[in-house]
Order: structure tokens, then sequence, then C-alpha cells
């Protein structure tokens, strides 16, 4: 390798594991996708899809920033190994496509305003008698925000979900497909979802 090439590839060999890679970065947006746009579809899921699409999407759509799917991602969400025993695909891609719509307890955000006029919302993590420690950016639920209970006016549950509603539309309608396949199969590449 030359000194340039040396140089430009060292950052990456040093990046830590849990450093997120945004792979969505230069995806063109393909559609606002709605439930609509699935109704003729979403019954081509069950068979014939591609696993590794859908493994890919796994990553480009976010989800294993915050969802693990086996040893893959974040267990900040929902574990999505098993979720298609808890989940049926269309509430599964609903969840998705409106993450507001219904939001587990556990997962319920605290929107919090402060006495300088600011407003933090994010997920509750710790609490000690003077400070909390939240996380409020949503694509990068690690980096945890401190807040001094002295600074806080006002708290209150937040009606909208810290899962972002866009995370589909740089997807063609076939990649969300393999993604739910992806998801439905707990990640088994010799589930029947893969099949001819």
């Amino acid at each position: 390798m030359t000194p340039a090439q040396r140089d430009e590839v060292l950052p990456i060999l040093k990046m830590k594991v849990d450093e997120p890679i945004d792979l969505a970065a230069g995806r063109e947006v393909v559609k606002d996708w709605k439930l609509i746009d699935f109704v003729f579809s979403l019954n081509k899921v069950g068979t014939g899809r591609n696993f590794q699409q859908g493994q890919k999407m796994f990553a480009v759509a976010r989800c294993k920033a915050c969802h693990k799917m086996g040893d893959e991602g974040k267990s900040f969400g929902i574990n999505f190994t098993d979720v298609a025993k808890r989940i049926k695909r269309r509430d599964m891609l609903v969840s998705m496509l409106s993450p507001s719509t219904v939001i587990a307890d556990k997962y319920k955000a605290t929107r919090f305003e402060l006495v300088d006029g600011k407003v933090v919302t994010g997920l509750i993590i710790s609490e000690d008698d003077k400070h909390l420690q939240v996380s409020a950016d949503p694509l990068n639920p690690g980096m945890l925000t401190t807040l001094s209970k002295s600074e806080i006016e006002a708290q209150a549950e937040s009606p909208v979900s810290t899962m972002p509603e866009d995370l589909l539309n740089t997807l063609t309608q076939e990649e969300v497909l393999d993604l739910l396949a992806y998801l439905e199969s707990g990640g088994n590449p010799e589930s029947e979802h893969f099949q001819k």
C-alpha cells in the first residue's frame, strides 16, 4: 500500500465495532410508503424471497441500530429473532411504517421541558437522585443525554415513538418484502420464506 492508501484505510480499521455504518447514505428516496402500497404484495413474503437482500435491508433500514436478530444488532428495541411468534406480518409492517400507532409501554419515550426552554425527548435509561440519563437519538441509541433533575420544568409521556417513520423510504417494494421475510423467518436462511 502507498502511504496515501494506508492513511485512507487506517480510520476504517480503527473503527469501533459498535459504531454504526450508515448504509442508507446516498440512497435515493423511493417512496413515502404506506400500508395500502403493500395490500396486494404481502402474500409474496412467505416464499421465494431473497435472504441476502433481506439481511442487507436489516442494516440499510437501520433496524440493527436498535434491534437484534440473533447475534446481529443492538438490544435497545424489540428482539426480532422470534418476533413472528408474537406479531403478524401486516402488524409488523404497520409498526415499521407508522411506529407511533402502537408503542409498547417499555418503549414509550418521555418529553422533558427544561427551564431554559429546550425540549428533550427520549427513553429514560437510568436515574438517580439528581440526574436522568436519556437516549434521545433514535439512530444512535447508545449516545445518552444527561439531564439534571433541577433543570426539568415539566415531563410527560410522549405519544411519538422514538423509532423514525421514514426508515423504509429508501427501499424498493421488493427490498421491503425481503426485509419482512428476513424478520419473519428469524434470520434463518433455510426458512420456507427463501425457497423457490
